[in-house]
């Protein structure tokens, strides 16, 4: 289904607590990160937005989601702070800090 972002949490916050030494730690928190940040950016989609078509998200849901966004990349940016991924995480840490959509689909499948 199109909500793949739930299964990519689910899955990847069950690795790192069975594997919290993981040498790809870095890697799983910035998927993590992205699938929380998708589940934000659904919620703030236009109506009629095609990418955002049958995400089926609620705002207190979104807004758990944000704040989990949030503290992953800045959980980034003290683990790898010249990582890719903790670069990525700086460039979209203001808009999520001002609740803004950032129009993050990695995890979302519009055409399913």
């Amino acid at each position: 289904g199109p909500n793949c972002f739930r299964a990519v949490i689910e899955r990847g916050e069950k690795f790192l607590r069975e594997y919290p030494e993981t040498p790809f730690r870095k890697e799983q928190i910035y998927h993590l990160a992205l699938a929380y940040e998708t589940w934000w950016s659904l919620s703030q989609a236009e109506s009629g937005d095609p990418t955002a078509e049958g995400g089926q998200i609620d705002r207190a849901s979104a807004e758990r989601a944000r704040k989990k966004a949030i503290d992953l990349y800045e959980e980034l940016t003290r683990i790898a702070p010249e990582s890719p991924e903790a670069r990525a995480g700086k460039l979209i840490l203001p808009r999520l800090k001002l609740g803004l959509g950032t129009g993050e689909r990695t995890f979302f499948c519009f055409s399913c």
